[in-house]
């Protein structure tokens, strides 16, 4: 039986008795990852514990993280938000996971749940700079905040009444000197290319050997230009709603899919130093759902 199988068969029960809305704690990985029902993603993530349902985002980060991430790697998760993606890397035999929210609702949520080990929480923000910048919370979800005033313009339903909090922000390469990370992350809200850039040094004196970065087409062009300086491979990442996933060539149009009910949004991306063109030719299930 898998680790999702054994969670689902103690938790079917509580859907049925409609908790949508309350709080619980649901074991992952070695841990207990506190959900808020009230919030739709994270009633994605006990659907996803219960059923296997996959649902956009956590299909495409649970493939990525369950088929790349690998015994032994260190990650940088940027954007950690309650640590879903960071417990998935524990799964997958991370040995150092470095986890940045500079959301001070959430940065709470993913100390609690993903504290000790070898998890490290850092409740800043990462940019090209060190020091404070203005974050601006959503009140219609919890799934992302922002420093970037056209995300605020693409998104007015999101963060029309959003709170501004100064939070603390640092870079990569400030708080690592000399650190080598496997495994980036990067899902920091229209912030990726600041984000990057803090990131120079590494990227240039031992770069990651992969970089998974969801970002939108308004910053798309700076990403690009940016990591396409240090990897020859970039791909676009799709999964179905069985969990199967796949790789898709950054510079090739995706034309017709092979299969139906496929999730390409939000739209995220992988850039390898090596070759994952096996990872283009068919759909495999990530071991974590095997």
């Amino acid at each position: 039986m898998t680790l999702i199988e054994k969670v689902g068969k103690g938790l079917r029960w509580l859907t049925n008795r409609g908790l949508r809305g309350r709080h619980i704690s649901v074991p992952l990985a070695d841990k207990k990852l506190t959900l808020d029902l009230r919030w739709k993603h994270e009633f994605d993530y006990l659907e996803f514990a219960q059923n296997r349902r996959i649902n956009g985002a956590i299909g495409l980060d649970v493939w990525t993280f369950g088929t790349l991430v690998k015994p032994g790697h260190t990650v940088l998760d940027a954007g950690a938000n309650i640590g879903f993606t960071a417990l998935l890397a524990d799964i997958a035999g991370a040995a150092e996971i470095h986890c940045f929210e500079p959301d001070p609702r959430l940065a709470k949520r993913l100390e609690q749940n993903c504290s000790g080990n070898h998890f490290t929480v850092h409740p800043k923000a990462l940019g090209e700079s060190s020091g404070q910048l203005d974050l601006y919370l959503s009140e219609k979800h919890n799934q992302g905040s922002t420093s970037n005033r056209t995300m605020i313009d693409k998104f007015p339903t999101v963060f029309g009444k959003a709170e501004r909090v100064q939070v603390e922000v640092t870079t990569v390469d400030e708080a690592f000197p000399g650190k080598h990370f496997d495994f980036f992350k990067v899902d920091v809200e229209g912030a990726e290319f600041a984000m990057l850039k803090g990131a120079t040094k590494h990227f240039e004196s031992h770069p990651p050997s992969l970089v998974y970065v969801e970002v939108f087409d308004e910053f798309r062009a700076d990403v690009f230009n940016f990591l396409g300086r240090f990897y020859k491979h970039g791909y676009q990442v799709g999964c179905d709603t069985t969990g199967e996933g796949r790789l898709f060539r950054i510079n090739e149009p995706l034309g017709p899919l092979d299969r139906a009910n496929v999730h390409l949004n939000p739209p995220s991306f992988v850039f390898s130093l090596e070759d994952l063109d096996p990872l283009t030719r068919s759909w495999t299930k990530p071991p974590l759902l095997r």
